[in-house]
Order: C-alpha cells, then structure tokens, then sequence
C-alpha cells in the first residue's frame, strides 16, 4: 500500500497549483508525499520534522473509525485475523512486542483515557515538564527577565532530538515555537504563562522572548534515559548569581501524572477564548454541565451542538 500510494500522490501533486503542492515553499519538497506516507499508519517523523501533520494524524485516525464501521454495516469485510494473523497488528506495527489477547483485554468495560496524554501547555509533549518547572519558578521567585542571568534545560537524547535544537523563526513560526524548548522556556517567563495565544506567529517574534531565548541552553542528556522520555531538569541562574534546580520525571497530564479536573477545564476554556469566533459563555457553561452529565444525557450529539456559534446551526 505504501509503495502504490506514492506514484498517486505524485501524479496528484503535479496537477495541483504549485502553491497547494508545495505547501505554500519553495524550500521545502512537496508535502503531498508526507502527507500520503503519513496517511498509510502513521510516523512519528512529523514530530521531528515539526509539520502541521501533526495536527491532522489523529483527525484521520477518528475518521478512519468511522468510514470503517459504516463499510462494515454496508457489507464490506476485512481481515479477522488483524491482530493474530502473521500480518497482524502486533507483528507489522509492535514488533511482536505486544500480547494480542492483553491488547483486547476488557474491551467495552475497562476505559483507558487516563493511560492517554492530556497536555497542559500548548506544545510538543516533550515540552511540559520543562515548561510545568519554569512556571514553578517564576512563581516561586517571582521572576521577570531581567532577573534570569542563564537557564540550562538537560533532556533525554529522545527528547532532545524533538524540542532541543536551536531556535529559528522557518516558514511556520507556531510550530517552530511549540517544538522549540528554548521557546517554551523562555515565554513562560516573559508572559508568566503557556497559552495558546502566545504560539501565534506575530507573538512568536516577540523582541523579549527572543531575547531571553539566547540565555536558555538545552543538553542531551542520556542519564535522563532510566527516569523516562519526559524527564527534564531545569536549572536557573538569577542575575544576583544564585543557582535553582527543579526536577521532574513524569511531565503533567502524562499517565502518572494526570490533571485535574480544574486543569483539564483550564485548557479547555484556553482552546474556547482562542476562537476567532467565542462560543457565548452560556454555551460554554452548557457544555461543561453536559459533559459532567455525560451518562445521562439521551443523545451525546447535544454536546456537538453547543460548540457551533448560533447563527452557524441549520435548522433541522
């Protein structure tokens, strides 16, 4: 399937304006061939190379889902032996690492969305911890920049391939900055806070972020390998030369380290104020009252509702 999807994308791509084929640069390659690789399972090599294909795997993934279950009431059949089988899921994509029957183990009665990853802060995952301690400190120093004389970020060499190179401003300035742990770094100490609003391009230029960003070293560090991917620690020269260290092994809203109930609203209302259209806030209200409702609500679809603006719901 890989190797005939790409001569398709390829032909695609040539009919299409160079714009739309070429992602809008003429220093990149097509992207129509990322995407279609992407599009066959999946790769983690949109996180390293910082691509808006990040956003969009996970979109396809509930859409697959969906198109699958309605082929199957349309009669359409498909592999039975999709885990077992000698190309199986487990072999094909877990080398043969993963126990098929522990995979299916309390399917429809055990819920496993608190062994899945909530981010608290806008950006790569391998940012949070890094960005959860420099937060920490501005809040427990009640720091501003001009206080911050060095910071030195050490990750593990996983993590550090992903968020620890050096910070430049590319064709996509937001994802520049959310794969950036020089960048986190450094807004959660000008703005005293990681939202969304701050990876907006025009944010992303700031005069003092960049400047405090050439104060922040990030270090591969394999030691950090025994305590997890997500592993950092965080030292902070203040300007009078005192040195602060913070450590964290599992980053916040990663399984061990769960959020709060109070968290989990928190970066939904942040998702909510960055519309460039607002849901009124009694829908907003609405909304959260019906999730906390959840198992008694007759039809889920209500909820889907109160995220449309009034004037853009149709009429049944």
């Amino acid at each position: 399937m890989t190797a005939s999807t790409r001569p398709a994308s390829r032909s695609c791509s040539r009919r299409l304006p160079p714009r739309r084929a070429f992602c809008g640069s003429t220093t990149h390659r097509p992207c129509t061939r990322g995407l279609a690789f992407n599009r066959c399972g999946g790769s983690f090599q949109s996180n390293i190379d910082g691509t808006l294909a990040v956003r969009v795997i996970q979109g396809w993934v509930a859409q697959t889902g969906i198109d699958c279950a309605q082929m199957a009431l349309h009669g359409i059949s498909g592999p039975t032996r999709f885990l077992e089988g000698v190309y199986g899921y487990p072999h094909l994509y877990g080398r043969d690492r993963l126990d098929p029957v522990q995979m299916v183990a309390g399917l429809g009665n055990e819920w496993r969305l608190d062994q899945m990853v909530f981010k608290k802060y806008p950006s790569c995952g391998v940012t949070q911890a890094l960005t959860e301690l420099t937060l920490e400190l501005v809040d427990t120093l009640d720091l501003t920049p001009h206080r911050v004389r060095r910071v030195e970020v050490r990750l593990p060499p996983y993590s550090h391939k992903l968020v620890g190179h050096p910070f430049r401003i590319g064709a996509n300035p937001r994802v520049d900055a959310q794969f950036s742990a020089r960048y986190c770094v450094a807004n959660a100490i000008v703005r005293r806070a990681s939202k969304l609003a701050h990876f907006k391009p025009e944010q992303v230029g700031d005069a003092d972020v960049n400047a405090l960003i050439e104060r922040v070293d990030v270090i591969a560090d394999p030691a950090l390998d025994a305590r997890g991917h997500t592993a950092v620690d965080l030292a902070l020269t203040t300007s009078d030369g005192r040195t602060v260290l913070r450590q964290l092994d599992i980053a916040p809203g990663f399984p061990g380290n769960s959020l709060s109930d109070a968290q989990q609203i928190a970066r939904f209302e942040d998702c909510v104020a960055y519309a460039a259209q607002p849901l009124p806030r009694r829908q907003v209200d609405a909304f959260l009252g019906g999730v906390d409702a959840l198992e008694s609500l007759d039809d889920a679809r209500r909820l889907i509702d109160l995220l449309i603006l009034p004037q853009r719901l149709q009429p049944a």
